[in-house]
């Protein structure tokens, strides 16, 4: 079920590039479920491009370069002339933001801008109301939790190889040109 967009989103004037998300570094098998709706922006602390479908949300490492040629690109770029997609006036505590988001509807294949906040409260409204349970746990447990949590983690944990920072390196540049060339031929195509 699509849900109406609010009146503060503007909607870009071309589709969703259906490899925009994977290239930004949304993966449907890692997250729970497959959502409508992610918001990406970005954020002054760390530098770094963040996604979140409302439940979700996380720093989207080695997208730098999806998101800037996404929002370079000719197709894209005069449409986000007067976005601010960066938080520093948030970060710096010096008044009211006007930061916005990029909303990707993957079931209508649109995209809008939008105040943060209302992306955020709109994307976050996409799922059921989380349970409201409050687990009381005892010193034990508390401290059984802490340990079966950090042995799970060097259990996962593993050391990297240079061969795999290649290999993540290469599907990144793939990403990005697979990108490139959906919103080449959209541009060709007259916006999709």
């Amino acid at each position: 079920m699509t849900n109406p967009v609010p009146s503060t989103f503007k909607e870009l004037p071309f589709e969703l590039p259906i490899s925009l998300p994977g290239a930004l570094g949304w993966n449907d098998g890692t997250h729970d479920g497959t959502p409508q709706y992610i918001a990406a922006w970005w954020t002054s602390i760390g530098d770094e491009l963040m996604l979140s479908d409302g439940r979700t949300t996380f720093t989207a490492n080695g997208a730098f370069h999806a998101w800037e040629s996404f929002n370079a690109h000719p197709l894209v770029m005069p449409s986000l002339i007067d976005v601010d997609f960066t938080d520093e006036l948030e970060v710096m505590g010096e008044g009211e933001s006007n930061q916005q988001a990029l909303v990707m509807d993957r079931d209508e294949q649109k995209l809008f801008i939008a105040p943060i906040k209302d992306a955020r409260k709109f994307i976050n409204g996409q799922h059921p109301p989380a349970p409201q349970q409050v687990a009381e746990l005892t010193a034990a447990q508390w401290k059984e939790f802490v340990a079966q949590t950090n042995k799970r983690m060097k259990e996962i944990a593993h050391e990297i190889s240079r061969q795999d920072i290649r290999a993540i390196m290469q599907a990144n540049r793939r990403a990005v040109e697979n990108l490139l060339n959906e919103l080449d031929a959209m541009l060709v195509l007259g916006g999709g």
